[in-house]
């Protein structure tokens, strides 16, 4: 368990800062590009912090959470003496 663990972490962490990195460059981008002309670009700032809001919430607050209970659960099944 405690390697299938490890390997999952692992992945998890490669996966999350793969996205996490392209969204933060896309971010900054559009940020420059609302402050610099205005006009438009507030709306695809507005939405490119939105997306990566939605992104964080899906990814720590449900995904990561509940692999993490399932794993401390299968855990416990399988040592119940702990």
């Amino acid at each position: 368990m405690h390697a299938d663990y490890a390997r999952w972490i692992g992945r998890w962490y490669r996966n999350l800062f793969a996205l996490l990195v392209p969204f933060l460059l896309a971010f900054i981008l559009t940020e420059y590009l609302w402050i610099t002309y205005g006009g438009l670009y507030a709306v695809i700032a507005g939405v490119t912090f939105f997306l990566f809001l939605a992104f964080c919430v899906y990814e720590i607050g449900y995904l990561f959470r509940r692999t993490s209970r399932r794993y401390a659960r299968d855990w416990k099944e399988q040592h119940p003496s702990h």
